[in-house]
């Protein structure tokens, strides 16, 4: 099995903050912006722009043509990896933050699982056990390419992830979602590429279909922007 991990990035060359918490990685960038994210002295995978110009297309383009078995997709604005049990704890090593990415992956492959992810939140109190088998991927995910059954809905305007996740638990019946290791990113405030205008009115919109698709399996409080996955086992 070959492992890699990959980061998305657009318009973010001067404040992406990913790639300094890791020993490795390989940014993925459109081609009209490779000669900024060389500055980065990172690898990097070029695309043509409008192959990746969107938050699905570049998921499923990785899903399509990453050369590695099980990949592992990271935001572009991760601030820091912490351990959350009862309290967070912030990882100041890189080889740490490394072996519990590489560590995650491995399991996933073992438990012939085609999703993972890392928990999205990082409050303490969320904290309800070791692992999660359903739940929103979050800013880190994982696709075991040969096993992932799901393919995201380039139509959606939001909530793509819900839709994936929602896939998978139908066919597969489980992801791996991990909830004591959480990469904190900033959540659309970082100053670049991939923030949006999100109005309630528009994500009202776009649940309504997805209720249409998936009727109780998903419940929103689109006030506080949190999804529920309620799939019956």
């Amino acid at each position: 099995m070959t492992f890699n991990i990959y980061v998305p990035s657009y318009n973010r060359s001067e404040t992406t903050t990913t790639y300094k918490l890791l020993d490795y990685c390989t940014y993925v960038v459109r081609k009209s912006e490779e000669e900024k994210y060389k500055k980065l002295n990172v690898p990097l995978l070029v695309v043509e722009d409008e192959k990746i110009n969107s938050f699905t297309k570049v998921q499923q383009y990785l899903i399509d043509n990453a050369e590695e078995d099980i990949i592992c997709v990271i935001d572009d604005d991760i601030q820091e990896f912490v351990y959350r049990l009862e309290n967070k704890e912030r990882i100041k090593d890189k080889e740490i933050i490394i072996a519990e990415i590489e560590r995650i992956a491995q399991q996933i492959v073992d438990l012939d699982i085609g999703l993972g992810g890392l928990c999205v939140r990082d409050i303490p109190y969320g904290y309800i056990g070791e692992v999660n088998f359903n739940g929103i991927t979050g800013s880190v995910r994982y696709y075991n390419r040969n096993k992932l059954k799901s393919k995201y809905n380039h139509n959606l305007k939001f909530f793509q992830d819900v839709d994936f996740v929602l896939q998978e638990l139908l066919i597969n019946r489980i992801i791996f979602r991990p909830n004591y290791f959480i990469g904190c990113a900033q959540v659309e405030t970082n100053k670049g590429g991939g923030t949006s205008n999100k109005t309630i009115k528009m994500k009202e919109d776009c649940y309504r279909e997805l209720r249409k698709k998936w009727g109780k399996d998903i419940n929103f409080n689109l006030k506080k922007n949190i999804t529920k996955i309620l799939v019956n086992r």
